[in-house]
C-alpha cells in the first residue's frame, strides 16, 4: 500500500481539520453548529469540510431540500482517524 504524505499532511496539518474532526465526534452537526463549537471563519471551515468530504473522512448529508439543509458525520474512515487523533493528544 502506497502512503501519500501530501494527503495525509493536507489533512493532520490542518488545525481546522482537526477541530472539525473532534467536533463530528459526537455524531450529525450542521454547518453552523461546527462553525460555533469549532470558533472557526466561514471560508476555513467550507474548506476544510471540503477536503474532510473529498478525502471520506467526513460526509455530507442533505437532510432538507428547502431549505436546503445539509448535515456532516464522521465516515468509519473518518472514526479511525480521530481514534489516532486522540491517541496522539499531548
Amino acid at each position: 500500500m502506497k502512503t501519500n504524505i501530501a494527503k495525509i499532511s493536507k489533512i493532520l496539518g490542518n488545525e481546522t481539520n482537526l477541530k472539525v474532526i473532534l467536533c463530528l465526534e459526537n455524531g450529525k452537526k450542521s454547518f453552523n453548529k461546527i462553525k460555533k463549537e469549532c470558533k472557526v471563519c466561514p471560508p476555513s471551515l467550507v474548506y476544510s469540510l471540503k477536503i474532510l468530504t473529498k478525502e471520506k473522512i467526513a460526509e455530507k448529508t442533505i437532510v432538507s431540500k428547502r431549505p436546503k439543509r445539509a448535515v456532516y458525520s464522521l465516515t468509519r474512515k473518518g472514526k479511525k482517524l480521530l481514534k489516532i487523533i486522540k491517541k496522539l493528544r499531548l
